[in-house]
């Protein structure tokens, strides 16, 4: 009985789990889509006020821009407890008021 409910646990677990993986694809594909047609539209509008060239230079940077500081942001550490931290026991109200009036 018992495993006849983990195994369905499972399975649920399993469908909910590829229920927003597609999601999350379907979402992923429409903002593509959606950036696409801005990418258009922003061209179209810079292309009449400096000329073709330029628009297409101006959106190049703007995406170079973007990529540069999404990579400075992935290399970036995720911000972590330490192990002595994450030992040390809660502190009481007036232990915590101390520390930060001491510091």
């Amino acid at each position: 009985m018992l495993v006849r409910e983990i195994r369905l646990a499972a399975k649920q677990a399993a469908r909910d789990v590829a229920r927003a993986i597609a999601l999350a694809l379907a979402i992923g594909l429409c903002a593509l889509v959606a950036l696409g047609f801005l990418t258009t539209a922003a061209y179209l509008a810079v292309a009449e006020a400096v000329g073709p060239v330029e628009a297409a230079l101006a959106i190049a940077a703007f995406y170079a821009v973007v990529a540069i500081v999404l990579v400075l942001l992935l290399g970036r550490p995720a911000a972590r407890p330490s192990p002595e931290a994450a030992q040390d026991p809660p502190l009481s109200d007036a232990e915590l008021t101390t520390r930060l009036l001491d510091a």
